[in-house]
């Protein structure tokens, strides 16, 4: 069976235009050294960056207003005496060389609920206009939400990293007012599919003309869970045997050819996981399979040995052919079917007048070969 198996479905997306803070994830270098010397000295303040970085006196105005910027940025936080201490966003600034840098206004955020994603936002846009706010706030159009939904509400705070803008900048979304207004129809045309077997989800289409092919982080669940829910769907799950990693079938539901090479084909039609809604209908080939009860495997191992008569069926060429007809059933205790037992049987079967097989299996009874 192959495990590359690939889950698909279309993204549906919903844009709103909001109002609230953003903060960008920017590299400002020159907030470095003032929060490396916080870190050191475990506090600084003006004085502390002048004499210790050596700015000179007439910088301490300077020192003093980045300072400030760093505080109104999170990165810093004052004390008492004019000192200032390192916070967890500066721990984190000095380690990535990058900050948040928030911006209030209209925005356009491209969201998606679907539960591949680690996180709904897809896209951030400007909502470009000098009357953007305005309009956002003074939406009076019945068929458009009134407040910011839930899963956006709950975003808000998080470290997000926009799958759909090519830099992929982080972003954190720091505030958002209540009222929102439908942005309409994003022109994108997005699938996503996740390879079970390799363990990678990527996002892939059109956004306003461009191509999309993205690299996201998978759901945290296992080949062998997903394939559990997958024939859970089908109604398979009893008819799975995990221990031989195969699917249990009776000898009268397949065909010539699976009873020949052990495997057959299975469509899994629009599956729906639990937590992760429904896919697009899919097919798995060469998935392995075995007799469910001893009687089918004594069935399928005695048709097995049948259809290998070709030639006259001596002694050792016999015992050849019935060593590959039930090695695929070895965990059943199969009887051997004597060659004098199975000629008389083929013979009193076999239709008039006899075919090739009867003779492959009486004359080398009669002659005892």
């Amino acid at each position: 069976m192959d495990k590359n198996i690939i889950l698909m479905r279309p993204v549906e997306i919903q844009g709103y235009h909001v109002i609230g803070e953003i903060a960008e994830s920017r590299r400002r270098q020159e907030f470095d050294p003032v929060l490396r010397r916080a870190r050191e000295n475990h506090k600084t303040n003006a004085q502390d960056i002048v004499t210790h970085l050596k700015f000179g006196p007439s910088r301490k105005v300077v020192a003093q207003r980045l300072l400030k910027i760093g505080k109104s940025l999170g990165l810093l936080k004052e004390s008492p005496r004019n000192n200032f201490l390192l916070t967890d966003q500066g721990e984190r600034a000095i380690e990535t060389g990058e900050i948040f840098v928030p911006e209030y206004g209209a925005w356009t955020l491209w969201t998606s609920t679907d539960p591949l994603l680690s996180s709904p936002i897809l896209r951030v846009d400007r909502f470009e206009g000098e009357k953007a706010v305005k309009e956002v706030r003074s939406n009076s159009n019945n068929d458009q939400p009134d407040y910011t939904p839930g899963y956006l509400r709950a975003a808000i705070g998080r470290e997000i990293i926009p799958p759909v803008p090519k830099k992929g900048t982080t972003i954190r979304v720091n505030n958002l007012e209540d009222k929102v207004q439908n942005a309409g129809d994003s022109n994108a045309k997005l699938i996503l599919l996740w390879n079970i077997g390799e363990g990678n989800l990527q996002l892939k289409g059109t956004w306003e003309g461009e191509k999309l092919d993205k690299e996201l982080p998978p759901p945290d669940i296992s080949f062998d869970d997903i394939w559990d829910k997958l024939l859970a769907s089908e109604g398979l799950s009893k008819k799975w045997n995990r221990q031989h990693r195969a699917l249990q079938v009776s000898f009268d539901e397949i065909d010539d050819i699976e009873r020949e090479t052990m495997v057959c084909d299975i469509e899994f039609n629009n599956p729906s996981l639990p937590d992760f809604k429904q896919f697009e209908t899919f097919k798995v080939d060469q998935v392995p399979i075995t007799a469910r009860f001893q009687s089918h495997a004594q069935e399928w191992a005695n048709w097995r040995l049948k259809s290998r008569i070709r030639n006259f069926a001596t002694s050792e060429l016999y015992s050849k052919w019935w060593k590959e007809a039930s090695t695929p059933f070895n965990e059943f205790r199969l009887k051997f079917p004597t060659r004098s037992r199975l000629a008389s049987k083929v013979w009193n079967d076999s239709s008039q007048p006899p075919d090739a097989r009867s003779w492959y299996l009486i004359a080398v009874e009669d002659w005892d070969l």
